[in-house]
């Protein structure tokens, strides 16, 4: 062209954009193949590597929507943990989620039923207990609501039965007929 601002200073300024726009690309394409291997601390980096993106960017909004994909990939991965029972790593997953995922809220509400868990598992009247009040710090606004409030029974109805256990535990130590008896009734 003979017009000098097209050729010259508008033609850089478009050539450094295409540039722009294709390095992002390839950050997003980095991130995506790094969330696909559903490790924790790979998944860490898509969302630095997604926040690295910035807003002049052409695919700002993709990255923005990516992140928190990742953040709830890594929720799927604290409650595999926990489906595990691993509550240990459950919640050291679920609290690495960053705030910048939008998640926070269930964040919270994950590691208190994970807590819950925890100490249910313990297998002990005490421990059941703990886990009873660890479930009703749920507020009745969330959405795991009705989820705690039935942990909440079945941890009810356990009690009864460890407390049971135990009392026939206690007889059964006695090591006399009348207490073997007493604990068959």
């Amino acid at each position: 062209m003979d017009n000098e601002y097209w050729s010259g200073l508008k033609y850089d300024e478009l050539n450094n954009l295409i540039t722009s726009a294709r390095e992002d690309g390839d950050k997003l394409a980095k991130a995506e193949r790094l969330a696909n291997t559903r490790v924790v601390s790979n998944l860490l980096e898509a969302i630095k590597i997604s926040e690295s993106i910035t807003s002049q960017s052409y695919i700002y909004e993709r990255a923005q929507e990516f992140i928190p994909k990742v953040g709830r990939k890594m929720l799927d991965l604290a409650q595999a943990s926990l489906d595990e029972r691993d509550a240990n790593t459950a919640v050291d997953i679920a609290r690495r989620i960053p705030d910048k995922t939008g998640l926070g809220a269930e964040v919270e509400d994950f590691i208190i039923l994970a807590d819950a868990y925890r100490s249910a598992w313990i297998g002990t009247v005490s421990g059941l207990e703990a886990a009873i009040l660890q479930a009703q710090q749920v507020d009745i606004s969330r959405p795991i609501y009705d989820k705690a409030q039935e942990l909440i029974a079945r941890w009810h109805l356990e009690i009864e039965d460890v407390a049971h256990l135990e009392r026939a535990r206690s007889l059964a130590s006695q090591g006399t007929i009348e207490y073997l008896r007493a604990t068959l009734s």
